[in-house]
Formats: C-alpha cells, sequence, structure tokens
C-alpha cells in the first residue's frame, strides 16, 4: 500500500507530493524519530533528494559539463547541492 508523503522545502513555495510504501515510511519515521538523525521526515527526504542528485552528477560527468555551460541551471544546481 502507499502513502502520500508531503515535502515543503522552506525557501520555495513548492509542495512535492510522492507515494511511498508504507514499510518505507516506517524506515524514514524509525530514522527520523526514533533514532533523532533528523528533524523531520520532509528534512530527511530533501537530504535523499540531494544527495541522489549529486550521486548522480558524479556518475554522469557529461551531465555537470553540460549544467556547468547553462548558467541558470548552473546556479541553481549551486544552490540546491549547497542549501542546508
Amino acid at each position: 500500500m502507499l502513502e502520500e508523503v508531503y515535502v515543503v522545502f522552506q525557501n520555495y513555495t513548492r509542495i512535492l507530493t510522492v507515494k511511498v510504501s508504507k514499510q518505507l515510511i516506517q524506515l524514514i519515521d524509525y530514522i527520523v524519530y526514533e533514532l533523532g538523525l533528523y528533524s523531520s521526515r520532509s528534512e530527511f527526504i530533501r537530504e535523499a533528494i540531494r544527495q541522489h542528485i549529486q550521486r548522480i552528477l558524479e556518475n554522469n560527468k557529461k551531465l555537470l559539463e553540460e549544467a556547468s555551460d547553462k548558467k541558470p541551471l548552473k546556479k541553481l544546481l549551486n544552490e540546491i547541492l549547497s542549501s542546508p
């Protein structure tokens, strides 16, 4: 069964809705609430997304090179990857 998780980005006015399994939510909740490694689900998910984007870019150097040629994209990547 999938449940919706709402992610609110503090510096942005966008809300991203994703559907994830109940088991995944339970695991995220354990990491966030039981282990106390993150202050909220949103913080956990934002960090997971940032890390995944970094891995994609590291594994696809050509994408990073193309991004550096496009100033708006480069600025966006710098803002996202450097935010807490």
